[in-house]
């Protein structure tokens, strides 16, 4: 129990780490790298908290400490339980890709569009099923996001295929006219004639997907 956690940098608790909620008591701590289970002893079926520190603690330090205490009080500890990573984000406390997805893009307003369904079928290898999930989610390291990062210089934001406008995501899939002309084709191929007015990589494959349904 608790060995592998340490008790003052890792965030264990609900409060985040104790080191920056603490950092008077941390500062006064003898051992600021300390596991869990260096930090106290059990009575009996009870963990009794045990915080050693430097100097004998005075005023305002003593307050701190009982809310240290306070919330430690609310975590409650195994004796025979060993340590183990648990995944906070869905209630079976495994990690799911699904679930990670919803951690990086909270807002619903693409599966309103686009359902993701279409991308993890097991048809291509996972990595293109994983690289076609970024770009719809405009997470590509594209030029303009490099510049943004200071990786680039920002005269190196342009698409190095039309070396007109800058390369972001929907630019590179749909804007770019030389990647224009392969929608054309696939709109000829469809058996279309429209004027495009889709703005968004979601909403292009949106559309396709919902043509391949109908037409089968």
């Amino acid at each position: 129990m608790g060995k592998r956690i340490k008790f003052w940098l890792d965030n264990w608790t609900d409060n985040g780490s104790l080191a920056e909620k603490f950092p008077t008591l941390f500062q006064l701590s003898n051992d600021k790298e300390a596991s869990l289970d260096k930090m106290g002893m059990w009575d009996g079926h009870a963990w009794c908290w045990v915080f050693s520190r430097n100097r004998v603690l005075r005023g305002r330090n003593t307050g701190l400490l009982a809310k240290m205490y306070a919330i430690l009080s609310r975590v409650q500890l195994d004796k025979e339980t060993e340590d183990m990573l648990v995944w906070k984000a869905n209630n079976i406390e495994r990690f799911l890709v699904k679930s990670l997805y919803g951690l990086l893009n909270p807002s619903p307003s693409l599966n309103t569009i686009f359902s993701f369904r279409a991308i993890w079928r097991g048809l291509v290898p996972s990595k293109v099923e994983v690289f076609g999930w970024t770009a719809i989610i405009n997470k590509i390291n594209t030029r303009n996001m490099l510049v943004k990062r200071g990786i680039l210089d920002t005269s190196a934001a342009n698409c190095l295929i039309c070396l007109v406008e800058e390369e972001m995501v929907d630019h590179l899939f749909i804007h770019c006219y030389k990647h224009w002309l392969i929608w054309s084709k696939i709109i000829n191929w469809c058996g279309l004639a429209w004027c495009w007015q889709v703005s968004s990589l979601s909403r292009t494959l949106w559309f396709m997907e919902n043509f391949r349904k109908k037409h089968g």
